[in-house]
C-alpha cells in the first residue's frame, strides 16, 4: 500500500547489511528504535557465527568452499561494528526523532535502559523507589496515609528523605506520558520481589512463631525495597477493600518495626468488628512474628483506650444518650482482639488499662455507664471465661483474670439495683434491704476471699479502692452506718491486705478521714435513737 521509495531500501540493506545509521534515521519511536538496533545485533552476532564455523572449516578442515573468482574468505567477514547493548541506550540522545528522545525519559524507558545496560542491582533499585517515593509525596497532599507511612519509612532510614524536591519532580514524567501512577506502584513492588528471589523463598512458608526481631538484616528488604513496598502497601491501604488481603503478604518482608506501625495505620482505617477480624486472620496464618503480632495487637488496643480518654474528657451523656450510644462497644472491640490462649502478657498488662478506664470515673458512674452497659460487660468476660474454662492451653490465672473482673462487676450490678430500688420507693423497704444485704454478701466475698484483686498492681489497686469507696458512699447515703464501719473494719484487717491498695495508690489519709466520719455519725446517730426512744 505504500510506495517504495530509497529510504525503505536503504533501511533493510542497512538493517541487514551492517550499517546502522540508515536505519536509525527511519526509527521514529522507541519500540521501532530497540527494536531496529537489538535486530541490527542479533544479524551481527549470527553472521559473526557463520563466519567463524566457514573460517574454521576452510584453514582447520581443510573444507572446500567455492568462492566467487576474486575473493578470499577474509572477504565474507562481516563488517565491524561498535555495538553492543549498552551503546544502544547511549545513542537515544542522538537520535534524530524527537520522539524517540522524549520517549526515552518515560519511567517505563528509563528502567528498560538501565536493565539493558546492566546497570548495578543497587542503582536499579534505587532509581525504582525514586519514583515510587515521587508519586507517594504527590499523593501525601491528599492521602493522609500516605503521608503516615511515609513517616514511617524516613524515621527508620534517617539517611532517606522522603520529601526530596528532586525526587518529587519526576511526578511529572508520569503526567507527560499519559502514565497510571497507581499502576506503576504494582509494577514497582512486583518488580522489586522479582528481582530479589531469595527474599522471597526466605518468606514463603508461614513463620512458625519466632520473634522475627532475631533474623538477621539479610531476612528482610533493604531500603529501597522498603520505600518500594511500604508505600505500595500505603496504596493498597487507601484503595479497594478487596485487595486488603494483600497487606500482610507485602508487609512481611519489610523489617518488624515498619510492619507493626504500618499495620496499626491499616487497622486504624477500619471499623472495629473488620480490624478484629483482619487481626484474627493474620494471626492464624503466622503471617507476622509472634513479638510482632503482640505489638500490633497491644498498639491497637492502645489506641482504642487514648480515643476513649479523649472522648470522655469534659464529656457527660445525658441519660436519653445511652438508649441509642453503647458505651460499651469500643472496650469490647478492644478485648475481642486477644486470644487468652496465646496473649497472656498482653492480657495481662494491656487489657486490664481497659477496666481501669471503666473504673476511673467513678462520680460519673450513674451518668456514664448505665445497667445495659454493665451487663454487656459482665456477659462477655462471663463467655469468655466459660470458653477457656477446659483449655489445657490456658494458665489458671488468666480464666481467674476473667472471673475476678466479672465479679467485680457483679458487685456494682448490685449496688446500682440497691439504689434504684431505695430511690423508686422513696422509702426503706422489704425489697430494698434484701437488695442491700446482696450487695454486702457480694462485696465481702469479692474483697475478703479473691486474692487477685488484692495483689499490689496500679489497676486492681484502684478498682478495689473504687468499689470500697462506693459500697460507702451507699451506705453514708442511706445512713446506715453500722455497715460502713463494718467495712472500715474490712480494710482495716490484716488478712485481707486492703489496705494495701489504699497505701499503694495514695489513699489512705482521705479514708481515715472518712473513717472518722463515719464514726461520729454511727455515735450520733446512736444517741439521737437512744433519746428518741428515752421520750
Amino acid at each position: 500500500s505504500k510506495e517504495y521509495t530509497p529510504d525503505d531500501e536503504r533501511l533493510v540493506f542497512g538493517l541487514f547489511g551492517g550499517n546502522i545509521n540508515h536505519t536509525q534515521k527511519m526509527c521514529d519511536s522507541w519500540h521501532t528504535w530497540c527494536w531496529a538496533h537489538f535486530k541490527h545485533l542479533v544479524e551481527y552476532r549470527c553472521d559473526m557465527m557463520l563466519f567463524q564455523i566457514l573460517d574454521e572449516a576452510v584453514h582447520r578442515m581443510k573444507f572446500p568452499c567455492i568462492l566467487p573468482s576474486g575473493t578470499s574468505i577474509s572477504d565474507c567477514k562481516p563488517m565491524m561494528m561498535q555495538l553492543d547493548t549498552k551503546s544502544i541506550c547511549l545513542d537515544v540522545p542522538f537520535c534524530e526523532h524527537e520522539k524517540v528522545r522524549g520517549d526515552s525519559s518515560n519511567p517505563y524507558r528509563v528502567i528498560q535502559r538501565l536493565l539493558i545496560q546492566q546497570e548495578d542491582e543497587r542503582a536499579l533499585e534505587k532509581k525504582v523507589a525514586g519514583y515510587v517515593v515521587a508519586i507517594a509525596s504527590e499523593y501525601k497532599e491528599y492521602c493522609p496515609i500516605m503521608g503516615k507511612v511515609l513517616n514511617e519509612v524516613t524515621d527508620l532510614f534517617q539517611s532517606f528523605d522522603a520529601f526530596d524536591a528532586g525526587r518529587q519532580s519526576l511526578y511529572g514524567e508520569f503526567d507527560r506520558h499519559e502514565l497510571d501512577p497507581d499502576c506503576f506502584l504494582q509494577f514497582a513492588a512486583q518488580f522489586y520481589l522479582s528481582r530479589n528471589y531469595a527474599l522471597v523463598e526466605k518468606h514463603r512458608n508461614p513463620i512458625d512463631g519466632e520473634d522475627s526481631k532475631q533474623g538477621p538484616v539479610d531476612d528482610f528488604a533493604n531500603e529501597p525495597g522498603c520505600q518500594i513496598l511500604a508505600v505500595y502497601v500505603a496504596h493498597l491501604i487507601r484503595g479497594d477493600v478487596n485487595y486488603y488481603e494483600l497487606i500482610p503478604v507485602y508487609l512481611r518482608y519489610l523489617p518488624p518495626r515498619l510492619q507493626v506501625s504500618i499495620y496499626k495505620i491499616f487497622l486504624s482505617t477500619l471499623k472495629p468488628g473488620v480490624a478484629q477480624e483482619f487481626i484474627r486472620k493474620t494471626t492464624q496464618a503466622h503471617m507476622f512474628g509472634r513479638r510482632v503480632i503482640e505489638e500490633i495487637k497491644a498498639g491497637y488496643v492502645g489506641e482504642k483506650i487514648q480515643s476513649l480518654q479523649k472522648s470522655k474528657r469534659g464529656k457527660i451523656m445525658p441519660m436519653e444518650t445511652q438508649v441509642v450510644t453503647n458505651e460499651m462497644e469500643p472496650y469490647l472491640d478492644a478485648l475481642k482482639c486477644y486470644d487468652p490462649t496465646s496473649d497472656q502478657a498482653i492480657l495481662k498488662n494491656e487489657a486490664n488499662k481497659l477496666f481501669r478506664e471503666f473504673v476511673k470515673d467513678r462520680n460519673k458512674e450513674t451518668r456514664l455507664w448505665n445497667d445495659n452497659s454493665i451487663l454487656e460487660l459482665q456477659e462477655f468476660l462471663g463467655d469468655r471465661a466459660r470458653e477457656l474454662k477446659n483449655s489445657d492451653m490456658v494458665p489458671e490465672e488468666v480464666n481467674k483474670e476473667y472471673e475476678a473482673w466479672q465479679s467485680f462487676l457483679d458487685v456494682r450490678s448490685s449496688r446500682r439495683a440497691f439504689i434504684v430500688e431505695r430511690e423508686t420507693a422513696g422509702r426503706t423497704t422489704r425489697e430494698s434491704e434484701r437488695k442491700f444485704k446482696r450487695m454486702e454478701k457480694k462485696f465481702k466475698a469479692l474483697v475478703t476471699k479473691d486474692d487477685w484483686l488484692n495483689t499490689l498492681r496500679d489497676e486492681r489497686a484502684n478498682a478495689i479502692v473504687w468499689m470500697v469507696d462506693e459500697v460507702i458512699l451507699a451506705c453514708k447515703q442511706y445512713e446506715k452506718y453500722d455497715a460502713a464501719l463494718n467495712i472500715v473494719d474490712l480494710v482495716a484487717d490484716s488478712r485481707y491486705n486492703i489496705a494495701e491498695s489504699f497505701l499503694r495508690i495514695k489513699k489512705m489519709e482521705r479514708f481515715v478521714r472518712d473513717a472518722a466520719y463515719l464514726w461520729m455519725k454511727y455515735r450520733d446517730a446512736e444517741a439521737n435513737g437512744a433519746a428518741a426512744r428515752h421520750s
